[in-house]
């Protein structure tokens, strides 16, 4: 979505621009060299830490097919260190920093046209001496709906589907689906999230009427009827969300969606609204059930909080999912048995048991960092559900993994939630995902404990 953004901008700005998205299209690497496009003057990527070693791969294939094509990338691990990040890939030729449209345009332009580099906000680049210089960063644009709407039309939208971790109870269709962001930033400054790097704990809206209309164009240009609202918190915004939400209930169009939310940012009257225009899934970040570990991430939230959020959620009768993190700064064996508990009082729907992730220009790889705890920093090898990257003061890799491990068949694994899921299947379709749900949880629950 990131690059269909920019895509839309410059293309309005009269260059000619395509979107090549090998995921989508199941192209490996290997295949690459004779599916990537090979008239172009330049290519752009992003960048997240744990994926950034891809990003490189696809610029180094991009100069083999095309040895004078500039390279160009961009995203939230660039942004957190844009200097290293040069100085550690020298395929890369020019990196934006931050909101990148206007950065890109302006790029572009000045190179078509001969002009300096050194006048242009968000910009890192090499001088002729290969000597990297860091601009000035670029102050955010005011009013996002100066931007266009994201390239559609540029992606294979036939080919996305929702992930199987956002399906509810109800038979909800799972492709064609999309994303959708109504808005860019979070004003919340937790200690593992990367948004902060790039949006600098700032939030700007897209218009109820332009996000209205986007729902619009993307359901009659591509007949997608299932979205994913995006954005860090769908509800922050309570004027605004209830406009989006009566002109969905209005039009009648059978729109299902699921959405991130706060527990702290919900009533259930919320959730009621919600629900009448078509929301069947709240995905919280509830982290950890330790009120102790909360609080060292600068959640801002509290155990009530969540209890009443998912108590909400289940009276009006929509679906909701956790996310926990193990393993943070902090942790010990006793905010994991808290932190279970808690899941076995919310009961939700699904849980996502995630890793620390020490992620690039976050607090808590700083953190790690200063007190050595950090085990693994081979970024390719990173991976939020299978591999532990850090220790903690009172916990080792070998503990940290346990824990999952426990997290896993304590919860899953228990009679009640199996045989709820067993009355839950109404069709072949619901009763196949829950198998492939089954034995993702079954493999976790069962790896090896590796001691590093």
């Amino acid at each position: 979505m990131n690059l269909a953004y920019l895509a839309s901008y410059i293309r309005n700005k009269g260059i000619e621009v395509e979107i090549f998205d090998a995921n989508a299209l199941q192209i490996p690497f290997k295949k690459l060299y004779k599916k990537m496009p090979k008239d172009f003057g330049f290519i752009g990527v992003s960048s997240y830490t744990p994926s950034l070693h891809l990003s490189i791969k696809v610029l180094e294939i991009a100069r083999e097919i095309n040895p004078s094509c500039r390279t160009i990338i961009g995203g939230s691990h660039f942004t957190g260190d844009p200097i290293s990040t040069m100085k550690n890939n020298t395929i890369i030729d020019l990196g934006i920093k931050n909101e990148g449209e206007i950065t890109l345009l302006e790029l572009l332009n000045a190179i078509s046209g001969n002009k300096k580099l050194n006048d242009i906000p968000g910009l890192v680049y090499r001088n002729k001496n290969g000597e990297i210089i860091n601009n000035v960063d670029r102050p955010f644009v005011k009013d996002i709906d100066d931007f266009p709407m994201p390239a559609y039309d540029l992606l294979p939208m036939d080919r996305y589907y929702l992930p199987s971790h956002h399906i509810s109870v109800k038979n909800i269709p799972t492709r064609p689906f999309s994303l959708l962001f109504t808005s860019r930033g979070c004003y919340s400054n937790c200690t593992f999230c990367a948004s902060k790097v790039v949006w600098k704990q700032k939030v700007r809206y897209h218009s109820s009427e332009r996000v209205l209309s986007e729902i619009n164009y993307v359901r009659d240009k591509f007949n997608i009827k299932t979205f994913e609202f995006a954005d860090d918190n769908f509800l922050l915004n309570k004027n605004r969300l209830n406009i989006i939400l009566d002109g969905l209930v209005s039009k009648e169009n059978g729109i299902n969606f699921n959405c991130l939310s706060r527990v702290d940012n919900i009533k259930e009257d919320d959730i009621e609204r919600l629900k009448k225009a078509g929301c069947y899934l709240i995905r919280f970040g509830v982290e950890s059930g330790s009120q102790e570990i909360l609080d060292r991430m600068r959640k801002k939230i509290t155990k009530d909080q969540i209890k009443r959020a998912f108590k909400a959620a289940k009276k009006v009768g929509v679906a909701a999912n956790a996310s926990i993190i193990i393993g943070s700064p902090g942790e010990t064996k006793d905010t994991i048995k808290e932190t279970l508990a808690l899941l076995l009082e919310i009961d939700p729907n699904i849980i996502n048991f995630f890793y620390s992730m020490p992620l690039v220009g976050t607090d808590v790889r700083d953190e790690v960092l200063q007190k050595q705890q950090l085990m693994n920093d081979e970024w390719h090898n990173w991976d939020i559900m299978a591999t532990p990257m850090a220790v903690t003061d009172k916990m080792e890799l070998g503990e940290i993994i346990e824990a999952q491990k426990m997290f896993y068949r304590q919860y899953y694994f228990r009679p009640t939630y199996i045989l709820k899921k067993l009355i839950q299947i109404r069709s072949l379709a619901i009763l196949m995902k829950y198998f492939k749900g089954f034995m993702t949880a079954l493999r976790l629950a069962l790896k090896p404990t590796i001691q590093k």
